[in-house]
């Protein structure tokens, strides 16, 4: 590892990794598993030479297959709802000079529709975010000046706090 030179103001990390433990966990190494099943529905499968495991298997890697689309799906719409709440911000002047490092999440919408879209969106235009819930104000500016967190108006006159 010494003789690793990074670039100027890198470092160098040693990363370790248990690739059997990964194998064990993600590889494609066939695991028995039991499964009960009504007797008639055993009787019907067997009658039309029906693989149980292949069965099993078909619907899992559909069942996985919708999921993951449906998990892509809502993933997209958070980048979409985040990449928004950034463009809102830059649009009313917040930069990540004008609110210094670090402002307070105190939105008072649902948490996935507004809370998460403020949070990721302002992490997006690089202002670190303290994630505070809605109400008790007061504790909220607590945060806010303990971290030093210096926010401005949109029109960028005077501090909010």
């Amino acid at each position: 590892m010494a003789d690793i030179k990074p670039e100027t103001g890198g470092i160098v990390s040693l990363i370790a990794l248990d690739m059997d433990a990964y194998s064990n966990k993600y590889g494609n190494k066939a695991v028995r598993k039991n499964v009960t099943i009504p007797a008639w529905l055993n009787t019907f499968a067997e009658q039309y030479d029906i693989n149980f495991s292949r069965a099993l298997q078909n619907m899992l890697m559909k069942a996985y297959e919708e999921i993951r689309k449906a998990e892509d799906e809502a993933n997209a719409n958070y980048e979409l709802n985040d990449k928004t709440a950034a463009k809102i911000m830059e649009a009313a002047g917040i930069t990540e000079a004008s609110a210094g490092v670090m402002a307070a999440c105190m939105v008072v919408t649902t948490l996935l529709g507004g809370g998460l879209g403020f949070h990721y969106g302002a992490e997006r235009i690089g202002i670190t975010v303290i994630p505070t819930s809605s109400g008790n104000t007061l504790r909220q500016l607590r945060f806010v000046r303990f971290f030093t967190a210096k926010m401005k108006s949109s029109g960028g006159k005077k501090d909010a706090l």
